[in-house]
């Protein structure tokens, strides 16, 4: 076992593992499903060569990524940046378990501290490179409901990655001991290590059940009623982009028809609810007419300009619709999304696809605050923490807007081209990891996929339908306190990667000298 298993067993267990941590994501997630594959993971790179740890860490990584990011080849029309993404990522995966596996002569104590610092890093690695990283699919995620969850605020996701990985290293070296201790027929390690198991699992599931998230009362909260507008996107998306006014009347029917009914102090719609500029298109200007509110309506839209070089861009935009004008509050996109709204590495790109028709106009990255400060008709100001679509992945990002005042947290986002896949499941449960991060209510407000209200603790208040039209009016607390995590998102980032630079140099040491002592 020491030397490593067989390749006859090795390859099948790394497929399971892989398995194990798709599973672990919504909708079929599970905290206790992505512990045993992360425990598998570590055991796994325990007990192989370093050659041997780089593949079959990397095929784990690439069975979990290619079924959990399929919605990107439907976004893309291609195959092409699907597989890239899902490859680079995987790589991460390889090349954990490989410096993981050099440092497999250690002692069991530092293994599974030197496999946490490996983890922690690479995930945080993954999340800054290349481009602008891929913060997707990581432990937070899975685990976000479960009592681990409740570190959040204090050790934000960088932190949890770090507590999940020495879990899963003990339990991974707890099974390792049990192995060797069962082929050499000494029953006393065996009945400890086996006690210890049981008994390390039984903690996890008590505390789960102890410190299980509760949901947040709003007595003596600061609260506003938020009304959530999802409109709707015939597909094909695209041709429904093209046809004008389609979005925007799907979108101000809901608003019409919900105000009516349950009336908000704050009207939030998705990502381009708006299909068309209303300060520049009378339909959709028309549109917006047909129902004037006093209260606020945060709407999102496409702002197309000529740049330097006389190129057309865009900005995605979300801005404040109140009295039947246009506030001049507004909130451009800062992270763009690689293939999807800009295109890197042009000249290699064209050989791939026809860039005209996956993206004619590309997304300029905004630099305006990532915070609205909104007045309500009772004359009181909001300020809210904005993300729009993807950047909910970025903790630095929210961090910033929180920082800088945020009370709320809204992430606009547009599923239309994700169609019928887990991408909206996914998305939200990382709202719920950015919630629980900051200690602040956060809703996800889509044209199409899933909308929802969800409290501090990470819980769904409120949900809509997939890819259905739906009105949610939710009452939300406001929050100004700031949590560690917030507080210190940036120092913990930076010493995840300072520990990963120093394990990985350790590891490549360790694996050096045992090479020049053969």
């Amino acid at each position: 076992m020491a030397n490593g298993l067989r390749l006859s067993f090795q390859l099948p267990f790394s497929i399971l593992i892989g398995l194990g941590f798709w599973l672990a994501f919504s909708p079929l997630g599970s905290w206790a499903i992505y512990l045993i594959a992360l425990s598998s993971f570590a055991l796994l790179a325990f007990v192989s060569s370093a050659p041997r740890a780089l593949l079959l860490g990397f095929l784990s990584g690439l069975i979990f990524f290619l079924p959990t990011i399929w919605w990107a080849a439907l976004s893309t029309d291609t195959y092409t940046a699907w597989i890239l993404l899902s490859t680079i990522q995987a790589s991460f995966f390889g090349l954990c378990a490989f410096f993981t596996s050099l440092s497999r002569s250690l002692p069991i104590f530092w293994r599974i501290i030197q496999f946490s610092f490996l983890w922690a890093g690479f995930e945080q690695a993954r999340r800054i490179w290349p481009l602008t990283g891929f913060p997707w699919a990581t432990g937070s995620e899975a685990t976000v409901g479960s009592f681990l969850g409740s570190l959040l605020p204090y050790i934000s996701t960088t932190g949890l990655a770090l507590v999940l990985a020495l879990l899963a290293g003990i339990f991974a070296s707890l099974a390792l001991v049990l192995f060797r201790a069962f082929s050499q027929h000494d029953l006393n390690v065996g009945f400890f290590s086996l006690t210890s198991l049981v008994a390390l699992s039984l903690v996890c599931l008590v505390a789960n059940f102890w410190f299980a998230p509760l949901a947040v009362s709003l007595e003596n909260k600061e609260i506003i009623t938020l009304g959530i507008l999802q409109g709707d996107v015939p597909q094909p998306w695209r041709t429904a982009f093209d046809s004008e006014g389609i979005i925007s009347k799907n979108t101000i029917r809901v608003l019409r028809e919900g105000s009516k009914k349950k009336p908000a102090q704050l009207y939030l719609a998705g990502e381009t609810s708006l299909d068309r500029d209303p300060k520049k298109n009378l339909t959709t200007k028309n549109e917006l007419d047909t129902v004037f509110l006093p209260d606020p309506i945060v709407l999102g839209y496409n702002h197309f300009f000529v740049d330097s070089s006389s190129k057309l861009k865009r900005y995605n935009r979300v801005f404040v619709w109140q009295k039947g004008q246009s506030q001049g509050i507004f909130y451009d996109k800062q992270r763009p999304v690689p293939y999807g709204e800009y295109i890197p590495f042009r000249n290699v790109a064209k050989y791939f696809a026809n860039l005209d028709v996956l993206l004619p106009t590309e997304v300029e990255a905004g630099s305006s605050p990532n915070t609205m400060i909104v007045s309500l008709a009772n004359g009181k100001k909001v300020n809210i923490a904005v993300g729009i679509c993807y950047e909910v992945a970025f903790s630095d990002l929210l961090a910033k807007a929180v920082r800088n005042g945020g009370e709320f947290i809204y992430i606009p986002t547009n599923n239309s081209s994700f169609e019928n896949s887990w991408e909206s499941y996914q998305q939200l449960q990382i709202l719920r990891v950015r919630a629980r991060e900051t200690n602040r209510w956060a809703t996800q407000v889509s044209i199409n996929g899933i909308s929802a209200v969800v409290d501090s603790q990470g819980i769904i208040r409120a949900e809509t339908p997939l890819n259905k039209p739906a009105y949610l009016q939710e009452k939300i607390a406001l929050n100004k306190k700031l949590t560690p995590a917030v507080m210190y998102d940036d120092y913990f980032r930076l010493t995840a990667l300072v520990l990963l630079a120093i394990s990985s140099l350790f590891a490549l040491i360790i694996g050096f000298k045992k090479r020049i002592s053969r």
